[in-house]
């Protein structure tokens, strides 16, 4: 029967920022696009969530709205404008750009909470399978 080491693999000294940059760049690979497809396809009005942020006092409420138009080659294009409104219908563009950078780095703490607890979890499972070596004598 063999034993499982329990000493770590020795790694060079760069490889590990290494290892965590390119972790980090995947977290928000995976940021980007979670923005992407829940924004434009599943839910575009999680804009709205941001209204806080992006929405001053006079115009504290958020719409966002859906411009279709047909294209050259027969196909539709879609575009997502994000307005502030005031109580009175003044309002102002927010537009999309700022909306997107405060969901991507929504997602992207979720992406990153996510992932560290699945290490926490392999972590605490590894500690627990790793039983102490039992002695031949103990009997």
């Amino acid at each position: 029967m063999t034993r499982l080491s329990t000493q770590r693999p020795v790694v060079a000294p760069g490889g590990r920022v290494a290892l965590a940059l390119l972790l980090l760049g995947a977290a928000l690979f995976a940021a980007v696009m979670l923005t992407l497809i829940v924004n434009m396809a599943i839910w575009p009005g999680e804009t709205k969530l941001f209204r806080a942020v992006l929405c001053d006092a006079a115009r504290p409420e958020m719409f966002v709205v859906r411009d279709s138009r047909a294209t050259d080659d027969g196909g539709t294009a879609f575009a997502f404008t994000a307005y502030c409104v005031g109580p009175r219908g003044d309002s102002t563009a927010v537009g999309m750009g700022a909306t997107f950078l405060w969901a991507t780095l929504l997602h992207f703490a979720i992406v990153l909470a996510t992932a560290g607890g699945f290490v926490a979890r392999a972590r605490l499972m590894r500690r627990r399978s790793v039983a102490p070596p039992v002695s031949p004598l103990a009997k």
